[in-house]
């Protein structure tokens, strides 16, 4: 698939991008080779694949969840500028104004 000098500077300013002109002759090389593999993929049966398998078996490989130690209450906050009953105190976001 060819990629144009003026396809790629349309996608540039779509996406809010400043190339050097020393860029363009690549980049329209680079995405022309990646829509040519993309399009290698079209060519894959993917007839006997059903479309919401996961493609594994249903068990889990994460870790089961266990309390860890944490730290003693206050301990997060005694370095904190501001804080009240073991919470950090900041000032607000927005105001309304």
């Amino acid at each position: 698939m060819s990629i144009s000098r003026e396809d790629v500077e349309h996608v540039a300013r779509l996406a809010h991008l400043e190339l050097a002109p020393g860029e363009i002759d690549g980049l329209a090389r680079d995405l022309a080779a990646i829509l040519e593999y993309a399009a290698c993929l079209d060519t894959v049966d993917t007839g006997d694949i059903d479309p919401a398998g996961d493609g594994g078996e249903e068990t889990s490989r994460l870790r089961d969840d266990a309390v860890a130690p944490g730290l003693r209450p206050g301990r997060a906050t005694e370095g904190a500028p501001d804080a009240e009953n073991g919470l950090f105190k900041v000032p607000p976001a927005f105001t309304g104004e």
